[in-house]
Protein backbone atom coordinates (compact mmCIF):
# COMPACT_ATOMS: atom_id res chain seq x y z
CA UNK A 1 0.00 0.00 0.00
CA UNK A 2 1.41 3.62 1.28
CA UNK A 3 4.44 2.46 1.95
CA UNK A 4 6.07 0.93 -1.87
CA UNK A 5 3.81 4.08 -3.41
CA UNK A 6 5.62 6.67 -0.87
CA UNK A 7 8.94 4.67 -1.54
CA UNK A 8 9.42 5.63 -4.90
CA UNK A 9 8.87 9.84 -4.17
CA UNK A 10 11.38 9.65 -1.18
CA UNK A 11 14.64 11.10 -1.98
CA UNK A 12 15.83 14.27 -3.48
CA UNK A 13 19.65 14.69 -3.63
CA UNK A 14 21.83 12.75 -5.66
CA UNK A 15 20.94 8.92 -5.72
CA UNK A 16 23.50 5.99 -5.70
CA UNK A 17 25.13 6.38 -2.04
CA UNK A 18 25.57 3.06 0.42
CA UNK A 19 23.60 5.21 3.04
CA UNK A 20 20.83 7.39 0.85
CA UNK A 21 19.97 3.34 -0.25
CA UNK A 22 19.82 2.34 3.75
CA UNK A 23 17.33 4.87 4.54
CA UNK A 24 15.29 4.29 1.06
CA UNK A 25 15.44 0.28 1.75
CA UNK A 26 14.79 1.30 5.76
CA UNK A 27 11.38 3.17 4.42
CA UNK A 28 10.58 0.69 1.73
CA UNK A 29 10.91 -2.16 4.12
CA UNK A 30 7.80 -3.97 4.78
CA UNK A 31 7.55 -4.45 8.52
CA UNK A 32 8.85 -2.29 11.97
CA UNK A 33 10.43 -5.31 12.69
CA UNK A 34 12.77 -5.52 9.41
CA UNK A 35 13.18 -1.73 9.85
CA UNK A 36 14.41 -1.74 13.34
CA UNK A 37 17.13 -4.11 12.34
CA UNK A 38 18.03 -1.41 9.64
CA UNK A 39 18.12 1.37 11.84
CA UNK A 40 20.29 -0.70 14.11
CA UNK A 41 22.93 0.85 15.82
CA UNK A 42 20.99 4.05 16.14
CA UNK A 43 22.85 7.45 16.87
CA UNK A 44 20.72 9.96 18.33
CA UNK A 45 20.77 13.33 17.60
CA UNK A 46 20.36 15.66 20.06
CA UNK A 47 19.85 19.48 20.24
CA UNK A 48 19.91 21.64 23.44
CA UNK A 49 16.22 22.13 23.97
CA UNK A 50 15.05 20.06 21.54
CA UNK A 51 13.87 16.69 23.75
CA UNK A 52 15.72 15.16 26.28
CA UNK A 53 12.36 13.70 26.72
CA UNK A 54 13.26 10.86 23.74
CA UNK A 55 15.81 9.43 25.13
CA UNK A 56 12.68 7.23 26.94
CA UNK A 57 11.22 6.91 23.57
CA UNK A 58 14.62 5.15 22.47
CA UNK A 59 15.28 2.99 25.55
CA UNK A 60 11.61 1.99 25.86
CA UNK A 61 11.75 0.47 21.89
CA UNK A 62 12.49 -3.30 22.71
CA UNK A 63 13.89 -3.89 18.76
CA UNK A 64 16.55 -1.06 20.34
CA UNK A 65 16.96 -1.60 24.12
CA UNK A 66 15.79 -5.10 24.99
CA UNK A 67 17.46 -5.40 28.58
CA UNK A 68 16.06 -2.20 29.61
CA UNK A 69 14.60 -2.70 33.36
CA UNK A 70 11.12 -1.38 33.53
CA UNK A 71 12.51 0.83 36.37
CA UNK A 72 15.01 2.37 35.35
CA UNK A 73 13.69 5.08 32.91
CA UNK A 74 14.85 8.22 33.57
CA UNK A 75 13.04 11.13 34.98
CA UNK A 76 15.00 13.72 35.01
CA UNK A 77 17.83 15.45 32.92
CA UNK A 78 20.58 14.02 35.02
CA UNK A 79 19.20 10.49 34.87
CA UNK A 80 18.93 10.48 31.70
CA UNK A 81 22.82 11.88 31.09
CA UNK A 82 23.91 9.04 33.31
CA UNK A 83 22.34 6.38 30.97
CA UNK A 84 23.26 7.88 28.03
CA UNK A 85 26.47 8.19 28.97
CA UNK A 86 27.15 4.43 30.99
CA UNK A 87 24.72 2.27 30.35
CA UNK A 88 23.51 1.93 26.80
CA UNK A 89 26.19 -0.95 26.14
CA UNK A 90 23.90 -2.79 29.19
CA UNK A 91 20.59 -1.84 28.36
CA UNK A 92 20.99 -1.66 24.57
CA UNK A 93 23.34 -4.41 23.09
CA UNK A 94 23.77 -3.48 19.80
CA UNK A 95 20.99 -1.01 19.43
CA UNK A 96 22.60 1.88 19.89
CA UNK A 97 25.61 3.94 18.01
CA UNK A 98 28.98 3.99 20.39
CA UNK A 99 28.52 7.90 19.33
CA UNK A 100 25.74 8.35 20.76
CA UNK A 101 26.06 10.51 23.68
CA UNK A 102 24.74 14.21 25.38
CA UNK A 103 24.59 16.72 22.42
CA UNK A 104 26.99 15.40 19.89
CA UNK A 105 26.79 17.48 16.99
CA UNK A 106 27.46 15.37 13.78
CA UNK A 107 29.99 17.48 11.89
CA UNK A 108 33.09 14.60 12.42
CA UNK A 109 30.94 11.53 12.73
CA UNK A 110 28.22 12.13 9.71
CA UNK A 111 30.26 9.38 7.34
CA UNK A 112 30.21 6.90 10.41
CA UNK A 113 26.32 7.30 11.65
CA UNK A 114 24.55 8.57 8.03
CA UNK A 115 21.25 6.23 7.51
CA UNK A 116 20.96 5.36 11.16
CA UNK A 117 20.28 9.04 12.97
CA UNK A 118 17.01 9.84 14.96
CA UNK A 119 16.35 13.29 15.71
CA UNK A 120 13.98 15.63 16.59
CA UNK A 121 14.12 19.30 15.30
CA UNK A 122 12.04 22.47 16.86
CA UNK A 123 10.67 25.79 15.98
CA UNK A 124 14.04 27.88 16.21
CA UNK A 125 12.69 30.90 18.27
CA UNK A 126 10.78 28.86 20.60
CA UNK A 127 13.86 26.81 20.66
CA UNK A 128 16.00 30.11 21.28
CA UNK A 129 13.74 31.81 23.98
CA UNK A 130 13.80 28.49 25.49
CA UNK A 131 17.32 28.19 25.97
CA UNK A 132 17.65 31.64 26.92
CA UNK A 133 15.46 31.18 29.93
CA UNK A 134 17.44 28.33 30.58
CA UNK A 135 20.93 30.23 30.47
CA UNK A 136 19.34 32.91 32.98
CA UNK A 137 17.85 30.10 35.67
CA UNK A 138 21.39 28.88 35.35
CA UNK A 139 23.25 32.18 36.15
CA UNK A 140 24.71 32.49 32.89
CA UNK A 141 23.71 36.14 32.55
CA UNK A 142 20.68 38.21 34.17
CA UNK A 143 18.08 38.91 32.16
CA UNK A 144 18.60 42.86 32.33
CA UNK A 145 22.06 42.78 30.85
CA UNK A 146 21.28 40.68 27.20
CA UNK A 147 17.95 40.42 26.28
CA UNK A 148 16.41 37.95 24.30
CA UNK A 149 16.82 39.57 21.00
CA UNK A 150 20.20 40.21 21.72
CA UNK A 151 20.82 36.45 22.65
CA UNK A 152 18.72 35.44 19.50
CA UNK A 153 20.94 37.37 17.12
CA UNK A 154 24.30 35.83 19.04
CA UNK A 155 22.82 32.25 18.75
CA UNK A 156 21.30 31.93 15.88
CA UNK A 157 21.59 29.02 13.44
CA UNK A 158 22.20 26.36 16.50
CA UNK A 159 20.22 24.04 14.47
CA UNK A 160 22.16 24.03 11.55
CA UNK A 161 25.45 23.97 13.46
CA UNK A 162 24.77 21.16 14.89
CA UNK A 163 24.12 19.21 11.56
CA UNK A 164 27.76 20.79 9.70
CA UNK A 165 30.51 21.49 12.95
CA UNK A 166 32.61 19.21 14.50
CA UNK A 167 32.03 21.08 17.81
CA UNK A 168 29.20 23.64 18.97
CA UNK A 169 30.51 26.07 21.97
CA UNK A 170 26.73 27.13 23.06
CA UNK A 171 26.91 28.20 26.29
CA UNK A 172 24.68 26.20 27.69
CA UNK A 173 26.63 22.98 28.67
CA UNK A 174 30.32 23.93 28.66
CA UNK A 175 29.90 26.51 31.45
CA UNK A 176 30.92 29.80 29.34
CA UNK A 177 28.71 32.71 28.32
CA UNK A 178 30.44 32.43 24.72
CA UNK A 179 27.47 33.08 22.13
CA UNK A 180 27.09 31.50 18.40
CA UNK A 181 28.10 33.63 16.13
CA UNK A 182 29.56 31.49 13.16
CA UNK A 183 26.10 30.89 11.69
CA UNK A 184 26.65 34.71 10.42
CA UNK A 185 29.02 33.03 7.94
CA UNK A 186 26.99 30.31 6.81
CA UNK A 187 26.94 30.03 2.86
CA UNK A 188 23.79 28.97 0.92
CA UNK A 189 25.99 26.27 -0.20
CA UNK A 190 26.54 25.30 3.59
CA UNK A 191 22.74 25.40 4.02
CA UNK A 192 22.10 23.13 1.03
CA UNK A 193 24.36 20.52 2.61
CA UNK A 194 22.96 20.27 5.81
CA UNK A 195 19.47 20.12 4.27
CA UNK A 196 20.82 17.28 2.09
CA UNK A 197 22.64 15.93 5.51
CA UNK A 198 19.22 15.77 7.01
CA UNK A 199 17.40 14.15 3.84
CA UNK A 200 19.99 11.39 3.41
CA UNK A 201 21.52 11.06 6.67
CA UNK A 202 18.50 10.64 9.11
CA UNK A 203 16.64 7.43 9.63
CA UNK A 204 13.85 9.85 10.88
CA UNK A 205 12.50 12.83 11.91
CA UNK A 206 10.44 13.94 14.56
CA UNK A 207 9.23 17.78 15.62
CA UNK A 208 9.59 18.51 18.93
CA UNK A 209 6.54 20.65 18.39
CA UNK A 210 4.66 17.66 17.37
CA UNK A 211 5.75 15.46 20.41
CA UNK A 212 2.95 12.49 20.58
CA UNK A 213 2.65 12.42 16.67
CA UNK A 214 6.19 12.06 16.89
CA UNK A 215 6.13 9.10 19.55
CA UNK A 216 3.48 7.95 17.64
CA UNK A 217 4.93 7.95 13.77
CA UNK A 218 8.23 6.41 15.78
CA UNK A 219 6.16 3.63 17.14
CA UNK A 220 4.44 2.85 13.56
CA UNK A 221 7.82 2.75 11.29
CA UNK A 222 10.13 1.20 13.87
CA UNK A 223 7.28 -0.91 16.27
CA UNK A 224 7.32 -1.74 19.78
CA UNK A 225 4.48 -0.80 22.38
CA UNK A 226 3.35 2.91 23.39
CA UNK A 227 3.76 3.56 26.90
CA UNK A 228 2.79 6.27 29.12
CA UNK A 229 6.26 7.27 30.27
CA UNK A 230 7.07 8.13 26.24
CA UNK A 231 4.82 11.51 26.96
CA UNK A 232 6.26 12.59 29.62
CA UNK A 233 8.29 15.78 30.22
CA UNK A 234 11.48 15.27 32.01
CA UNK A 235 13.08 18.62 31.44
CA UNK A 236 10.11 21.21 31.19
CA UNK A 237 11.50 24.71 29.88
CA UNK A 238 11.23 27.38 32.11
CA UNK A 239 8.86 30.44 32.43
CA UNK A 240 6.21 27.97 31.13
CA UNK A 241 3.59 26.71 32.74
CA UNK A 242 3.06 23.31 30.69
CA UNK A 243 4.97 21.37 27.83
CA UNK A 244 2.65 22.59 25.38
CA UNK A 245 2.27 26.46 26.41
CA UNK A 246 4.61 28.58 23.81
CA UNK A 247 7.09 31.01 24.69
CA UNK A 248 5.78 34.74 23.47
CA UNK A 249 8.35 35.95 20.36
CA UNK A 250 6.64 39.45 20.61
CA UNK A 251 10.30 40.47 22.74
CA UNK A 252 12.07 39.12 19.34
CA UNK A 253 10.12 42.06 17.30
CA UNK A 254 9.53 40.03 14.34
CA UNK A 255 13.02 38.45 14.27
CA UNK A 256 13.63 34.80 12.82
CA UNK A 257 16.06 32.80 12.62
CA UNK A 258 16.52 32.63 9.18
CA UNK A 259 19.07 29.51 8.81
CA UNK A 260 17.16 27.37 11.50
CA UNK A 261 14.08 28.49 9.57
CA UNK A 262 15.13 26.56 6.52
CA UNK A 263 16.78 23.55 8.70
CA UNK A 264 13.22 23.35 10.10
CA UNK A 265 11.52 23.51 6.67
CA UNK A 266 12.76 20.99 5.55
CA UNK A 267 12.78 18.47 8.79
CA UNK A 268 8.46 19.32 9.20
CA UNK A 269 8.26 18.31 5.21
CA UNK A 270 10.13 14.76 6.12
CA UNK A 271 8.06 14.30 8.84
CA UNK A 272 4.69 14.59 6.72
CA UNK A 273 6.13 12.77 4.07
CA UNK A 274 6.83 10.17 6.76
CA UNK A 275 3.32 10.70 8.38
CA UNK A 276 1.83 10.07 4.85
CA UNK A 277 3.61 6.54 4.15
CA UNK A 278 3.23 5.02 7.76
CA UNK A 279 -0.63 6.39 7.83
CA UNK A 280 -0.19 8.07 10.97
CA UNK A 281 -2.84 10.67 12.01
CA UNK A 282 -3.95 12.38 14.69
CA UNK A 283 -7.45 10.24 14.70
CA UNK A 284 -5.26 6.70 14.19
CA UNK A 285 -2.46 7.68 16.70
CA UNK A 286 -5.74 7.99 19.16
CA UNK A 287 -6.86 4.65 18.60
CA UNK A 288 -3.70 2.62 19.20
CA UNK A 289 -1.07 4.82 20.79
CA UNK A 290 -1.64 7.92 23.15
CA UNK A 291 -2.63 7.27 26.29
CA UNK A 292 -6.19 7.39 27.28
CA UNK A 293 -7.21 7.74 23.24
CA UNK A 294 -6.25 11.80 23.36
CA UNK A 295 -3.31 13.65 22.51
CA UNK A 296 -1.47 14.30 26.49
CA UNK A 297 -1.26 18.23 25.12
CA UNK A 298 3.19 17.07 25.53
CA UNK A 299 3.69 19.77 22.94
CA UNK A 300 7.86 21.07 23.03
Amino acid sequence: GGSSRAAARVTKGSPGTRSESLVSALNAAPSASERVELLKPVFWFHIPKNGDSWANVLLSNKGLCPSMPDDAYPSNTLACQEVISGLLPTYCPGGMSEYTGWHVPLGAIYPNVKGHIVGLFRQPEQRIISDYFQLIKRGAFKKEDLSVLDYAKGSAGLQLEYILSAQVHDGLHTGDKTLITSGDSRSPADVALALRHIREGFAFVGLTDEWDLSVCLFHAKFGSECQALEFNDIHLGTERSNATALYDTSDLHGWVDALDSEIFAEASQIFQEDMQRFDVSRLSCARWCWPDGAATDRGA
